[in-house]
């Protein structure tokens, strides 16, 4: 279980250093391309391609990463009209059980991608970076978001199965 636990926190240190690293690298490269755009009056042939690559990095690890807090942005009324706390997590294992295996559903179709483009070796057109280590970042932040998803689910499934708790109490002068 030790090991589990230090996997799990090792990728989640991962993925920050990722966002973090990838988020810096965004922002000076596009710093930069402006500096030598309209200071120096040179344009970088490529740079372009070299920002795809950090800011896809950026937005599919981090995509996986609000999978994980569970903060996507959702359009949830549920909770508005269904009150008993039971069926709204049995609602909670239900969705997240559908959203597991659409996620592995692409997780699928984005190997058979990342396969299909690594054999026929397309790549960006200035510094010819093969498309296939897009595709698999893109596969990287979709595998992340199938684990969280399903995590959540098995989450919500052993509360449900454990029984769901009273409301809790409210403290006093105080929001719960």
């Amino acid at each position: 279980m030790r090991l589990l636990r230090a996997l799990w926190n090792a990728l989640l240190f991962l993925q920050r250093f990722t966002l973090v690293i990838s988020g810096i690298a965004v922002i000076l490269l596009v710093f930069i391309t402006v500096l030598l755009r309209y200071f120096f009056r040179y344009s970088f042939m490529g740079m372009e391609e070299i920002i795809m690559v950090f800011a896809v990095l950026l937005y599919f690890i981090g995509s996986g990463y609000g999978s994980y807090e569970e903060n996507q942005i959702t359009a949830d009324l549920s909770s508005m009209f269904i009150k008993n706390r039971k069926a709204l997590l049995l609602l909670k294992v239900t969705r997240g059980a559908a959203e597991t295996a659409l996620m592995a559903v692409s997780v699928y179709l984005a190997v058979r991608l990342v396969v299909r483009t690594a054999a026929i070796g397309k790549a960006t057109l200035t510094l010819h970076i093969s498309f296939a280590v897009i595709y698999s970042i893109i596969l990287a932040g979709l595998a992340l978001m199938t684990l969280y998803a399903g995590w959540h689910t098995v989450r919500y499934a052993m509360t449900l199965a454990r029984g769901v708790p009273e409301e809790p109490a409210r403290a006093e002068g105080g929001e719960s």
